[in-house]
This record gives C-alpha cells, structure tokens and sequence, in this order.
C-alpha cells in the first residue's frame, strides 16, 4: 500500500499549528514539539515530492528548522549581545562589553553605584561612600577610609591609626611625628615638643606678681593705669615682665582683659579699655611672649572690683587683668 504523504503533510502541519499556539509559553514543550511536528511535515513533503521517500530525510531538517524559527525564533534573539537572551533581558540596552548579570543588566556587586567593569576597589563595605572609581572615600587622605575615620580632618602627612586618629603613643598630647621624647611617662606635663617640663619656679622678684602651680600660671597682679591713660607704669612693667618669665616655664594661654572706672560714657570707656589691653598686649609680645597664646578683650566699666565711689575705688577698677584661659 502506497503511502499518502501529502495526507500526512497536512496532518503534520495541523498538529504543528495547533501545537505552537496551544502549549502554554512558560512550558518547555512548545521547544521540543514545534520541530519535531515541522520534522514530520517536511519529511512527509519531502517523501512525497521524490515519489519514494529519497528526500524525505532532506524535508525532515528543513521543516524542522523551519518550524523552530517560527514558534521559538523570537525567544533566542540577543539583541544587545550581553550573552543573555532577550526573553530573559530586562535591560535590553546594555552597552557592549559590560558585564552583565543573569537578568543582563550591568554587575555591581558590592551595590555601591559604580558598575563591576569600571570599580577599581571590588567588595566595598555597604554602605561606604565611593569616589567614581569604585573606592572609598577619604576625604583627608591619611589612608583610613571615610567611613572607619573616627578622627576625620586630620592634617595632611600625619601618621595615623587604624581609626584614623593622629598617633601619640605615650599620651602626652603630642603627636608621635613632632614627639622628640616619645615615652613620657604618664600623666607628665610636657612642651610642645612632647619633652618634660621642667618644674617652674617663680623668683622671689616675682612672687608678689605671680602665683605658678603645677607648671601653670595660676594668678597675676592687675596692672593699674592713671585715669584716662592707657600707658603702662614702673610697676606695670615689672608685671609684665615676670608674667612673660613665667611663661618660658608654663603651658598657659592667657586673656588680657582691659577695664575701666565708672567716669565718662560707656562707649568711651568701651574704646579705653580695648586701648589698655592691647597696649600691655603689644608690651608682652616684645618682651618674648608668643602672640598666638594671648587674646585681648575690651569690658569697658562692667565687672568692677571695688564700688567706684572713691578715687582710691576708682582707681582699683582701672587696670588690665591677665589671667589663664581655660
């Protein structure tokens, strides 16, 4: 019995048709069936149309292939090249050569903004703020990222520790890189330099101007002025003199803090006693005072020692304090 292979075309076709159209998308079946129904269809054709099956092997792969063309050819598409197929791509632009995920959108696996083929520093902390390349920031460059910088600020070129905090290892308040006697012992008053201060004491042409503890100047003589004058005495200037003796010995920054009496206006008084401190100012930096510690304040007649009822009151309340800031 001869067989009819266009009857089986027809039915291949059918069954291909119904197959592509009728099996679910999310199911495998739809791969395997449209080519396989195809493979009939051009087997039965290609058999049919050599009279006796020569060609029904050729037919067979060509509508095979055919069928998959048309039932899945959209599916394997790539069109943006990432290796993950369009189906599958929720970020269909990607550009070429970036490194993409399984959903074919570019890698950023430490999720810090800046993707994988560009991140000089792969792994960043969560978290962290990064420059444009991926790492970390570190805003004042001593080699302790951001966010470990417990001491953020730190001037540049000092020796830090792990949290970034200028080192001092004997805690002496002096950073280990100007420290020229590192090991002090604890709780030892140092100088600028992280060297032992000597115990200071006062001479006895001093003692009745300034009181020093502890290496610290703790009180010293008001210098007097006459009224309306802001010059500096015979005894003003012994003042000042051991205040700055004192000082070649101490850690103390000082306020000089002008005043005056209770005679003329208040922005009279106010510009007086800004003028008599800046004058015992200027007096104690030529003397050898270091500038930077000194800070000079104008009050005017307010905080008066004595009532101002008197000359001899009065003249109590003219004069410039010089005393420790803390």
């Amino acid at each position: 019995m001869r067989i009819n292979y266009y009857l089986m075309a027809s039915l291949a076709s059918v069954l291909m048709l119904s197959g592509c159209a009728g099996v679910p998308q999310d199911l495998n079946k739809k791969e395997v069936l449209c080519p396989f129904t195809g493979m009939v269809a051009g087997g039965a054709v290609g058999g049919g149309a050599s009279s006796g099956g020569i060609l029904a092997p050729v037919g067979a792969y060509v509508g095979g292939m055919l069928a998959d063309y048309l039932c899945n050819g959209d599916q394997e598409k790539d069109s943006d090249g990432d290796g993950v197929m369009d189906k599958d791509d929720q970020c269909q632009a990607t550009s070429s050569g970036v490194m993409v995920n399984d959903k074919g959108c570019d890698k950023d696996a430490d999720m810090d903004g800046v993707d994988d083929v560009m991140d000089l520093c792969l792994g960043t902390p969560k978290g962290a703020m990064v420059d444009s390349n991926g790492c970390a920031q570190d805003t004042d460059m001593d080699g302790v990222a951001d966010h470990m910088d417990q001491c953020p600020g730190t001037p540049k070129d000092m020796m830090v520790d792990d949290l970034g905090c200028v080192k001092d290892m004997d805690m002496d308040g002096v950073p280990d890189q100007m420290d020229q006697c590192p090991g002090t012992p604890a709780n030892t008053r140092v100088d600028n330099v992280g060297c032992v201060l000597p115990v200071f004491v006062v001479e006895d042409k001093c003692a009745p101007y300034v009181t020093v503890a502890n290496n610290y100047l703790i009180n010293a003589k008001p210098v007097l002025f006459a009224s309306g004058s802001s010059k500096v005495d015979g005894e003003g200037q012994k003042i000042l003199q051991c205040i700055v003796d004192a000082a070649k010995g101490t850690l103390s920054d000082l306020d000089v803090a002008g005043y005056t009496d209770s005679v003329g206006s208040v922005a009279a008084n106010n510009r007086l006693s800004k003028r008599r401190a800046e004058n015992v100012y200027s007096i104690l930096v030529k003397k050898g005072f270091d500038k930077d510690k000194l800070r000079v304040i104008g009050f005017g007649m307010t905080d008066p020692v004595s009532d101002n009822s008197s000359a001899n009151a009065r003249a109590q309340n003219r004069r410039v304090e010089i005393r420790p800031r803390y």
